[in-house]
């Protein structure tokens, strides 16, 4: 199949992964990894009691947090980063070439993890009241783990873990860009 590229229509693009994700992000969709860490920013910063439909179609404003991403992945890292940007945030971003990782996001109020290395932040990365937000899975010892060492973090951060914590966010965020792209919900 060399030489043939292939194109996902825009109107099946649920992932926002293809070429029409820009246009895609214009009509208010967000990668689904991305909305599920929306979804859970909102919950711990406006404690809002809104219903799920209200909360996906309300912008989050962070321009008085400073954000650290680990990795620049194309599901996590990088839409990720674009969202922050435009809901203002100051931004922290790290990849493996950055010096002095730990120095940077220990400046951070939220720091989210999609760097897939098991353990990779433990209490030396991060202050006692950062929220925590795991967006990686490893393999380790023959089992999935997160970025998190949460048996190493302060009893006071708020933490979303992987396994376990935006997985299931993020399928329903799939399926809600599904509906939004053929029902217009």
């Amino acid at each position: 199949m060399s030489g043939i590229e292939k194109h996902t229509p825009t109107n099946l693009d649920v992932d926002l992964l293809g070429d029409g994700d820009n246009e895609l992000s214009t009509k208010g969709l967000l990668s689904p990894t991305v909305q599920a860490i929306d979804l859970v920013l909102k919950d711990i910063l406006e404690e809002s009691e809104m219903g799920i439909g209200l909360l996906l179609n309300t912008k989050l404003d962070l321009s008085s947090k400073t954000v650290a991403v680990i990795g620049q992945g194309i599901l996590v890292g990088a839409p990720m980063i674009e969202y922050l940007i435009q809901r203002k945030a100051s931004i922290i971003n790290i990849n493996i070439d950055t010096k002095n990782p730990k120095k940077l996001i220990k400046q951070a109020d939220i720091v989210i993890s999609a760097a897939g290395q098991p353990g990779l932040v433990d209490k030396s990365w991060v202050g006692p009241q950062t929220i925590l937000i795991d967006a990686a899975t490893a393999e380790s010892d023959g089992g999935l783990v997160g970025d998190l060492d949460l048996e190493n973090l302060y009893d006071s951060n708020l933490i979303c873990p992987s396994p376990g914590g935006i997985g299931g966010l993020t399928v329903m965020a799939l399926f809600y860009n599904l509906l939004k792209l053929h029902v217009g919900i």
